[in-house]
């Protein structure tokens, strides 16, 4: 279900009312079927994983208050030491990136859903993954041109795991850069919001990128009602490793399945291309490629973890060479034989398969990964022998030059209906797009180009000379062409200034957050289903 307003389009997939009667489906479903773990694991897990996002979540609010940064509102969730089989978890998940509107809709809705179903709202921050999570999109003026020009916060892109915030001064002196450029582009509300906002980032200057995110979005009221856990936690606990070690065990069969399903996904869809959704695991000789990423915790290299049985052992490698020999009696603790200098990690489909059958009762998508875990909904179903625990979808859209963006989009079918003026000019008659003289002036030129088309057509059928006549009709196209550019030549100059950068610009959803706080520190207001939780 799309939502219009205005220049918001927020997004459910089923409509947010429906999300309840799913969380319960999955949850029959869960006490019927087991992917690996027993009923009994599953629940030791979500209790051990509920428990360290409350630590977790407890540490972020306090490193917030030593700051001096305010959380506006806290996370709140049953004695973890009693989690009971009755409680539920809605869960969603993401990079540990700066989030446009879209993500913070989907955190929104998690928690929501989670409020009105007596559930724990828990987001899961992948920050395994690989990226610049300090990246801000900033519009600037070059030249009277616009243009994107991208900051950073961090020292450097690569793991999230190993960014850090840059100095104080650093910080301070992107404040200065990006408040003057919103301001020269006469965006004042948003210059404020982004010193506001990047003030708070230099009292946090030095520390690790993954928690001074989330700190900023907590003290502005975004997923400050989640717990916030990071999957590299989750991967350190003992159900954790039980349930991926069976996947290592039975590699070849896995990647057997899984490319299998991936080929049948892409044959249903039409899909050409190789690498979408994803691409096939590879195969070496006698090693075989699983969708894990073996994290070199010291460097912040990652590389495909490849398998290879090898006796009563198994040998995992990378590109980089052997890993280890990892004996199937001991498969289970296979963090111990790699080391404490390395971390194997789910990718791609494998995070949201395992998030979703073990951990959560309902998990919340953004639209990109509602549209890739159709794969992975057919993968589980192919490989584990079980349903799929439905999920759900929430976004949403908001433009920072919204209404630069309306005129565009408006030029753009300008310009698709001036191509058609000069032969169809009829159909614009009585529309208010020429003046009365220029509309008069143009019915009396098509009534005479009318007069000789039918000449034409006649002499066709007498078999008479055309070509003067034909001449004839040119002239008065051209004469309709002048006369149309020349009515419409101002909108026809601010055709010929709009660029396609400007497009591109115009239709960016990517922009921060914080552009659209105002003012500082106040949430968007949206129209959505969301409102009264929100308020509540």
């Amino acid at each position: 279900m799309n939502e219009y307003n205005g220049d918001h389009e927020t997004v459910f997939q089923p409509e947010f009312s429906k999300w309840p009667e799913l969380l319960q489906a999955n949850r029959a479903n869960a006490k019927t079927t087991s992917a690996i773990l027993s009923l009994d694991e599953k629940q030791q897990l979500r209790t051990r994983v509920v428990k360290a996002a409350r630590q977790f979540t407890s540490a972020l609010d306090n490193r917030a208050y030593d700051a001096g940064i305010q959380i506006s509102s806290r996370a709140t969730s049953p004695n973890t030491d009693t989690l009971s089989n009755l409680t539920s978890i809605v869960m969603t998940g993401h990079q540990p990136t700066i989030f446009h509107p879209g993500i913070v809709h989907k955190y929104d809705a998690t928690a929501c859903s989670a409020q009105s179903s007596g559930a724990i709202a828990l987001a899961v921050t992948i920050d395994t993954d690989s990226g610049d999570a300090g990246e801000i999109l900033l519009p600037v003026d070059i030249d009277n041109r616009l243009r994107l020009e991208h900051l950073s916060l961090v020292t450097g892109p690569g793991l999230f795991l190993s960014q850090q915030l840059k100095t104080e001064m650093e910080l301070y002196q992107l404040r200065a850069h990006a408040a003057k450029s919103l301001r020269n582009l006469g965006r004042k509300a948003e210059s404020d919001c982004i010193a506001n906002v990047m003030d708070q980032y230099a009292r946090l200057a030095g520390l690790p990128i993954v928690e001074a995110n989330a700190i900023m979005r907590r003290s502005l009221g975004i997923g400050s009602a989640c717990l916030e856990v990071p999957l590299s936690t989750i991967l350190d606990l003992p159900e954790s490793q039980k349930f991926f070690a069976a996947i290592l065990a039975d590699a070849r069969h896995f990647s057997r399945v899984y490319n299998k399903t991936l080929q049948a996904y892409r044959m249903s869809r039409k899909i050409r291309n190789h690498a979408n959704p994803f691409p096939d695991l590879r195969r070496y000789d006698g090693a075989v490629e699983l969708p894990f990423w073996v994290i070199d915790l010291e460097s912040g290299e990652r590389a495909p973890l490849f398998v290879e049985p090898a006796g009563e052992s198994l040998r995992l490698s990378t590109r980089h060479g052997s890993l280890c020999e990892l004996p199937l009696s001991d498969i289970a603790n296979y963090t111990k034989h790699i080391g404490n200098k390395q971390l194997i990690a789910p990718r791609g489909p494998l995070i949201t398969a395992f998030l979703r059958i073990a951990l959560s009762d309902l998990f919340v998508h953004g639209t990109g990964g509602g549209k890739y875990d159709r794969f992975t909904d057919e993968f589980i179903h192919a490989y584990w022998s079980v349903k799929p625990p439905a999920f759900t979808v929430a976004s949403a859209t908001q433009y920072l030059f919204a209404q630069h963006r309306k005129e565009a989009h408006k030029l753009k079918e300008f310009d698709r209906e001036l191509r058609e003026m000069t032969s169809h000019v009829d159909r614009y008659f009585g529309t208010g797009t020429f003046s009365q003289n220029v509309e008069s002036e143009l019915r009396d030129i098509v009534a005479a180009r009318t007069e000789f088309v039918e000449s034409l057509k006649q002499a066709k059928r007498l078999r008479q000379p055309v070509a003067d006549i034909g001449r004839t009709i040119k002239k008065i196209d051209a004469q309709i062409d002048s006369a149309i550019r020349q009515s419409l030549a101002p909108r026809i100059a601010q055709l010929q200034q709009l660029t396609s950068d400007q497009i591109r610009i115009y239709d960016t959803r990517g922009f921060p957050y914080f552009y659209f706080l105002h003012p500082p520190n106040a949430l968007p207001k949206a129209k959505s289903p969301l409102a009264t939780c929100r308020t509540a």
